[in-house]
Formats: C-alpha cells, structure tokens, sequence
C-alpha cells in the first residue's frame, strides 16, 4: 500500500454522572500526574500533590525547579470547572511564588500549541500565611493546570478544586497509512479498537499520550507516549497517527 498522509477528526465525550467528582467541589489534582519544566534534585514536581500541605523543603517533601521562566503542571485526567486553587508555600525559604501565574488548558499546551490557556490570575501576589486560596477571576473549564513563573518557582503543595463537567471535545489527528511506529526506547500500550477514531479516542483519555499505532486488519491499538516523534517505517496494515 503506498504511503498516504491525511487528517482525521475523533471526538471525545464525557460523562460527569460517571465521576464522583461531578457535584461536589474537591481538590482534583491530588496524586494526578505532574511535570515541570526543569528540576532541583530532591524536588520532583509530584511532590506539589502528594497531600503534604507543611512549608519545609526537607521534611515535606516541595517542589523546585532550576533558572527563570519555568513552569509546573498537572494533568487532572478529565475536564473540570475549576473555582479555586490554594498555593503552599515553603515557610522555610518564603518570596518564591508570589509572582506565579495559575491558568488552565483544555488540550495539552505543549502537543497542542494552539490550545488556548483561561487565566485563573495573572499573579499570586503576597502571602499572609503559610497557603493562599485565590479565586479564579473567570470560569476556567481545563483539564491541564499550569503554574509559571519568571524566576525559579518552589511551592509544597498546589490544591485544585473544582466540578467534573459533560461534554466532547474534537481532537485532530495526523494519519500516515501505510507506515507504523517501533522504536524501542518508546513504550506502548497494546489494546483494542474498532477504527481510528476508536483508538484516538483511547490515547486522548492518557495521561501524555502523543501517538498511536492502529492496525486495519486486527484492530490492535498501540498507544504511546514520552518524547515526542514523527518517525515511523513501512508497514502494511497499519497507520501511523500523532493526536492533538
């Protein structure tokens, strides 16, 4: 088969009667997954999630990145209507995270760049205690919340909170027939679909997921993600598609 790249359109729908969180306001970044763009050693950026809400950098376990311009962010697994979000900051170190900015994503703002982020507030200002709860100044529908800031950023603990909402999202995706992805330093996670759009729909419900490989004649779905790639070899009966 010759090789064809073209665009598909999958829509991806959720239900808010299946999450517990549907009608009641609660910290939904707890435990979710977390990234930040560098790291000081000792201070992942899951540490901003874990439930420790103490200010101590040793004992509570805070998160740290290196230089300026940096961000930290947190994938809520689903959309919410997100109200509020309260900042911990570290009591032993304090001054580094009043100029953070919070704002929230529907679609991934690295794999998506066209992804448009709602501003909860554009600065956290001044602390007058070891937490800060500030009120998203607009409604914020996302499922990525990301916290930047111009000079390095260090915090404990960040407590999103908000309601799981209904509704579908269409996402674009990237198909090359004819051609599969099998790189070894890559992962994927092999399941079933019955089409394209089936296991376009799989990846987007992934925490990160970038790409999918999908098999016409099988319906195996292999999803994967990590660093980002376009690379694929020939491969009869199968495509090759990256998500957005």
């Amino acid at each position: 088969m010759a090789s064809l790249t073209c665009m598909l359109y999958s829509i991806v729908c959720f239900l808010p009667g299946a999450y517990p969180t549907a009608r009641i306001v609660t910290n939904v970044a707890l435990g979710k997954p977390t990234i930040q763009s560098s790291t000081y050693p000792g201070s992942n950026s899951s540490y901003a999630v874990d439930g420790r809400t103490g200010g101590n950098f040793f004992s509570d376990h805070c998160m740290l990145t290196r230089d300026g311009n940096v961000w930290w962010m947190v994938d809520l697994l689903h959309v919410y209507n997100i109200s509020t979000v309260n900042v911990f900051r570290r009591t032993d170190y304090p001054g580094h995270a009043e100029q953070a900015k919070i704002e929230g994503f529907v679609q991934h703002p690295t794999l998506c760049p066209a992804s448009s982020p709602k501003v909860c507030v554009n600065q956290l200002g001044s602390f007058t205690g070891p937490s800060k709860i500030v009120a998203c100044k607009q409604e914020v529908m996302a499922r990525y919340v990301r916290v930047s800031s111009t000079t390095y950023l260090t915090v404990c603990e960040i407590q999103v909170f908000g309601q799981g909402v209904g509704g579908c999202l269409r996402n674009k995706v990237q198909v090359k027939e004819g051609h599969k992805l099998d790189d070894p330093s890559i992962t994927m996670l092999r399941g079933d679909a019955s089409s394209r759009v089936e296991c376009s729909i799989n990846c987007y419900r992934l925490h990160n997921c970038l790409f999918f490989n999908y098999n016409r004649l099988t319906g195996e779905c292999q999803t994967g993600s990590g660093q980002e790639t376009s690379a694929s070899s020939s491969a009869a009966d199968w495509d090759f598609c990256t998500i957005c």
